[in-house]
């Protein structure tokens, strides 16, 4: 026992002594000018590099023999700053000053998180230049042209990683989820472009401190408030308006505004034709988008920062349509809020705890009603249907960590959140008002999460690895076994440039969206696993190649997912608003998903031009022992081939143009085999596959510097939204119809009832003009 305390004692003595001899910088790096924090950007010594994190801060240890050396902090667009033979570990605050010779300094992503196709910083820069739908920039959905990334059908934003379904990616903002990142008819994502800051999406290699989705993460953060200066910027489009305005508070604290209000039923009109009288006959819709985001940064010292984040978006749409005698009216409305608080707190030597509490909710709300028209005075009502969906979410994740050297960090936490969720509809009996209840589901779980991560240097300048363990379970619905998930991903550098990187991990996720088969709308019910339909989970294997340099990117990644415990609305179901069962008693339950497939991109610049081609070869498919004889089938989404091309020019006089070819296999759908007794008859789902997408983008735009005003910025940029007017598939329809038929034995003419199907397209040729003004 004396031995063992001795052995103790001198063992701490030692650590004690070669701590000692370390030293520890960290603080955080910053704009000179505008006091906005800079993040991944870069500090090295020569032998050794470390990157900031996403709000800038950096840690960076020197032993003894290193404690003379000069330490250079470097950023895209920046001067680079030297610090020499620094003395103290105190908070070291750096500003870096704007290169003078670029007007507009644009966020690259780095190579630490940009390494190969699994972990990717999104080039906002560049996602900017591109032509969009309706001249908005729209980087959410403009992440579709990375390969393995799909928004599902034209004008969603709803985006889909490896053959996953939607509401399996997880989607952040500023640290809090949100569950529709979509406005109606996938006009535009709920994610105002002006406040985005860098948007990191993880393929795989999902760090341990998140979970609770299986199909990948999209993290974006929002830009910091600057400290120096009122900034802002304004912008008008075709069928949009928006504005975003900073305002100092102090030297050390700013607060930003951006608003959002569109109004794209402009474009419907140019798509739709033929007259229209409201509530009696034509088709129409009316909607109108808004998005709203304040932040709030405060750096209380040079160790403690701290955010507070405000977000809402939402749409209010009235939709109105005709087939034969029917008429559907549905009035729409759904919201998204959002309210998030980081601190962040700086220990010194090395550690560092960061806390996030947020609060986020969904609201959504569907009145339809079903009217027959037999003429202009003669309308009756044969139905009418309101539905609530409400989810509210209470989170907080807290994580400590510890920078034990440049080659070694260590990170432990933990994240508890709290579902509220409530989804209810009633409807009337046929030719009634009478409105009767039928589905009402409320519960209420947590979740717990503990995780213990690392990311760690093996052979420097080679091999590194990231990973750890998370530890998660849900309470209150009967599931309370602790479930384990690893997370590891490795990179090699063959030799300078090519890194081969690996990566492992499994995923649970506690919550389902029942959806009804070729609902597009967010017209859906969220509801908490039980036993009855236990969490769902996946594990991914992906393996890839990639080189990066100053000109070019490329990388090829190969990948598995299998996924288990899945759900899925039975057919029996029909409108998922209409049931009136428990809804345990109408999903199919213990599916089994499988996905693999391969990636392929290739960016380059030179000079002033530049281009980029993704492809991706993928096969997802599902089984149900319910579903096709419990056979294997295709994932509604998936597309064999998913390609896209986009080049670049941009002329010394400041004028950009730009290309964007995008080529998908159709999607799966499931048509009709027969008719019996004025039925359609199905024999299995998901047999038919829509013809290919294919669609062209150009846009031209012109950029001016003020002369009197030189850290002015006005641009003026046209798109052309589907330059070849080809009607891409959007879905099936079937609808009967009534046809007259001579009998050739009688001469009679009687009426027979027939059904039609049609591909239904969304968006033709769209031109849109956008107007811009930067000011800072």
């Amino acid at each position: 026992m004396n031995l063992r305390i001795a052995f103790l004692l001198v063992l701490q003595t030692s650590l004690s002594i070669l701590m000692a001899q370390s030293l520890t910088l960290s603080g955080y790096i910053q704009d000179a000018v505008t006091g906005a924090v800079l993040p991944y950007a870069s500090v090295s010594n020569g032998s050794n590099a470390v990157y900031a994190d996403e709000l800038g801060f950096y840690k960076f240890t020197l032993a003894a023999s290193e404690q003379q050396d000069t330490i250079v902090f470097s950023y895209v667009g920046y001067t680079p700053y030297i610090l020499i033979a620094p003395s103290s570990d105190a908070g070291q605050l750096v500003r870096l000053q704007p290169q003078s010779d670029l007007p507009t300094v644009e966020v690259r992503s780095s190579r630490l998180l940009a390494t190969g196709g699994s972990v990717v910083v999104a080039d906002l820069a560049h996602l900017k230049t591109l032509p969009t739908l309706g001249g908005e920039v729209d980087y959410l959905k403009s992440l579709s042209l990375m390969p393995g990334i799909s928004t599902g059908v034209e004008g969603t934003a709803n985006l889909i990683i490896r053959g996953g379904e939607p509401e399996q990616t997880h989607l952040l903002v500023d640290g809090s989820p949100l569950y529709n990142a979509n406005h109606l008819g996938g006009f535009l994502s709920a994610v105002p472009p002006m406040m985005v800051r860098d948007i990191t999406v993880y393929k795989s290699g999902v760090p341990a401190r998140y979970g609770g989705r299986l199909s990948g993460l999209i993290d974006v953060q929002l830009k910091q408030a600057n400290t120096d200066q009122v900034t802002g910027e304004v912008l008008v489009g075709t069928a949009t308006v928006g504005a975003m305005i900073n305002v100092p508070i102090s030297d050390k604290s700013g607060l930003q505004l951006a608003g959002r209000y569109a109004y794209p039923s402009l474009i419907w009109e140019l798509a739709s034709q033929g007259s229209y009288e409201e509530g009696v006959s034509g088709d129409h819709t009316n909607l109108y988008i808004h998005d709203l985001v304040a932040k709030y940064n405060w750096q209380i010292s040079k160790r403690l920062t701290t955010s507070l984040t405000y977000f809402q978006s939402g749409d209010v749409a009235k939709v109105q349509g005709v087939s034969g005698i029917n008429l559907l009216l549905e009035d729409i409305r759904w919201r998204n809020q959002m309210l998030s608080l980081r601190t962040h707190l700086d220990l010194g030597n090395g550690w560092s705890l960061k806390h996030n509490l947020y609060a986020s909710s969904f609201d959504y709300e569907l009145q339809e009603q079903e009217l027959l028209v037999y003429r202009r005075d003669s309308i009756v009502q044969f139905r009418k249907d309101i539905t609530e969906s409400k989810i509210r979410d209470l989170g907080m994740r807290t994580s400590l960590s510890r920078q034990f050297s440049n080659r070694l960090v260590v990170e432990l936490g933990t994240e508890t959140i709290r579902h509220d969720f409530q989804s209810n509809s009633a409807g009337t009996p046929s030719f009634s008002d009478s409105l009767l209840q039928r589905f009402n589901n409320s519960s209420r779980a947590w979740e717990h999460a503990y995780y213990l991560s690392s990311e760690v240097t093996l052979l420097p300048q080679h091999l590194r690895a990231s990973g750890g363990i998370r530890l998660s379970k849900l309470d209150g619905t009967g599931l309370k076994d602790w479930r384990i998930e690893p997370r590891l991903r490795l990179e090699y550098e063959l030799r300078s440039d090519y890194l081969l990187n690996l990566s492992f991990e499994r995923h649970y996720q506690n919550i389902h969206r029942l959806r009804a088969a070729g609902d597009l709308l967010p017209n859906q019910v969220w509801v908490v696993a039980n036993q009855s339909a236990p969490s769902s989970n996946a594990w991914q294997l992906s393996l890839g190649v990639s080189r990066q340099t100053a000109t070019r990117h490329w990388y090829v990644e190969a990948f598995r997912k299998e996924l288990n415990d899945l759900t899925m609305l039975q057919f029996e179901a029909g409108d998922i608003y209409r049931f009136g069962q428990d809804w345990t008693d109408v999903v199919y339950t213990g599916g089994q998903g499988k996905v693999q497939g391969l990636e392929a991109y290739w960016a380059e610049q030179r000079g002033r031009f530049s281009g980029a081609l993704a492809y991706t070869l993928s096969f997802s498919d599902r089984q149900f022992a319910e579903v096709n004889d419990g056979e294997w089938f295709p994932f509604r989404f998936d597309r064999r081939h998913d390609g896209s091309l986009n080049l670049g020019y941009r002329s010394a006089t400041n004028w950009e143009i730009t290309g964007v070819f995008i080529y998908q296999t159709g999607h799966a759908a499931t048509i009709p085999t027969a008719v019996g007794g004025g039925l359609l008859l199905y024999d299995k789902i998901n047999t038919f596959r829509l013809p290919s997408f294919q669609r062209l983008d150009l846009g031209v735009a012109r950029y001016w510097q003020s002369k009197k005003h030189s850290k002015r910025e006005t641009f003026l940029k046209l798109s052309v939204y589907n330059a070849l007017n080809r009607a891409n598939p959007y879905q099936l329809i079937i609808s009967p119809e009534q046809r007259e038929v001579v009998d050739p034995n009688t001469g009679e003419t009687y009426r027979e009832s027939a059904y039609k199907v049609f591909q239904a397209s969304l968006f033709p040729i769209l031109p849109s003009l956008t107007f811009g003004i930067n000011f800072r």
